[in-house]
C-alpha cells in the first residue's frame, strides 16, 4: 500500500474517514506513504502494519498483530503483489510469485472471525477484495495445485508464473466466498487494468509491463499460441521501443484504483449480489478464464488445501 494502486486506495479510504492500515513489507516506504497521506488529509492517522507475503510466518503474524489492535474489520484489500521475477524460492520453499496467493491466504484466514463478527454489526457492509489480473488467461491447459511441486512446473517463464498466481487468487477468492456463504460478507477478485506501477521487479521490468498491456489490448492471451512469450524481448528486440510510449496505453494508479475502490466500497456490490464476481475496469462484472470459473470446484479446493497445508507446516504458532 506504499505505492501504485495500493497507495491510492489507502489515500481514498482515509480521505473518506476510514481507519486505515497500510500493510507493507518496507516500514520506511510505508511511513513515507503515511506522511504523504497525512499531508493531503490533515488530521488523519493511517497506521503501518508489517506484512511480507513472501513469508508465511510474517503474514500470519501480521494478522495476529491486527487482531490485538482492532475489534472490527470492514474492508480487507489483498493487493500486495510480486511480478515477473526470475525463478526464486521464498524462505518457505514457495516460488516468489506464488506467494501472491499463499501469503494472502496466511494473512486472511486468521482475520475471518473478525470479519464475520463485523458483518453482524448494524449497517455493516464487509468486503474482501483480492487483486488478480487478466494475466490469469496466460495459464495454458488445466493446471493442478495438488502439491507445491505442481506450481514449480511453471518455472520456465516469469510471465507464466505470474499468470498462475493470479489464477490462484481468483480461485482462492471464490473458495473463500464459499466458506463465508452463511455470512453477508462479499468477496470479489478484480483486474485493475494495465497500470503503470513498479510491481515488476524482474530484469525486463519495462517490457513485462508492456507485455501485460499488449496482451490485454491485442491478444487477451487466451487467443495467443505463443507459449514462449517470456522470450519476446530477446527474440524481438524491436518490441522494446513500445516502452517509450507506455504512458499512452497504461492507466495511472488513480485510474487503476477505481475498480478496487468500487469493489471495496460501492453499495451496488451488495445490491447486485456480486459475491465471487470478477471485476474489470471500471467496475464491470466480467467472465474470467475457464480455469477460473472452476465449475466443479476442484481447482479451488486444491488451492485452498495447498495453502492450508503450507500454513500448518510452516507457521510456528499455528
Amino acid at each position: 500500500a506504499n505505492g501504485g494502486i495500493g497507495y491510492v486506495t489507502a489515500l481514498e479510504l482515509v480521505r473518506h474517514g476510514a481507519r486505515t492500515y497500510l500493510a507493507c513489507r518496507s516500514e520506511t516506504r510505508a511511513k513515507e506513504a503515511i506522511k504523504k497521506i497525512k499531508a493531503i488529509v490533515p488530521g488523519s492517522d493511517p497506521q503501518f502494519l508489517k506484512l511480507d507475503i513472501t513469508s508465511l510466518n510474517c503474514a500470519h503474524s501480521a494478522a495476529q498483530e491486527f487482531l490485538k489492535l482492532e475489534n472490527r474489520l470492514d474492508i480487507l484489500v489483498n493487493n500486495a503483489g510480486i511480478a515477473f521475477t526470475p525463478y526464486q524460492l521464498s524462505e518457505d520453499g514457495i516460488e516468489l510469485q506464488i506467494c501472491n496467493t499463499t501469503g494472502h491466504f496466511a494473512f486472511t484466514v486468521p482475520l475471518l472471525d473478525l470479519l464475520e463478527k463485523t458483518s453482524k454489526e448494524p449497517d455493516a457492509h464487509v468486503r474482501v477484495v483480492v487483486t488478480s489480473s487478466e494475466a490469469h488467461f496466460w495459464v495454458w491447459g488445466t493446471p493442478t495445485f495438488s502439491s507445491l511441486e505442481s506450481t514449480h512446473q511453471h518455472s520456465f517463464c516469469p510471465i507464466d508464473r505470474y499468470g498462475l498466481s493470479k489464477l490462484m487468487n481468483i480461485l482462492f477468492t471464490n473458495e473463500l466466498q464459499k466458506k463465508l456463504s452463511h455470512t453477508k460478507i462479499v468477496c470479489t477478485s478484480i483486474h485493475p487494468g494495465g497500470v503503470d506501477t513498479n510491481i515488476a521487479r524482474g530484469k525486463d521490468v519495462h517490457f513485462s509491463t508492456l507485455a501485460l498491456t499488449l496482451t490485454e489490448l491485442i491478444f487477451h492471451s487466451k487467443n495467443s499460441n505463443n507459449q514462449n512469450s517470456g522470450d519476446w524481448p530477446e527474440r524481438y528486440p524491436i518490441l522494446k521501443i513500445f516502452d517509450w510510449f507506455k504512458s499512452y496505453v497504461l492507466l495511472t494508479p488513480e485510474q487503476g484504483a477505481i475498480t478496487l475502490l468500487y469493489a471495496a466500497t460501492d453499495p451496488e456490490v451488495d445490491a447486485k449480489d456480486m459475491r465471487s464476481a470478477y471485476l474489470t475496469p471500471f467496475g464491470k462484472v466480467s467472465k474470467p478464464a475457464k480455469n477460473a470459473q472452476d465449475p466443479d470446484g476442484i481447482l479451488g479446493t486444491q488451492v485452498w488445501n495447498l495453502c492450508e497445508a503450507l500454513v500448518k507446516d510452516k507457521v510456528k504458532d499455528h
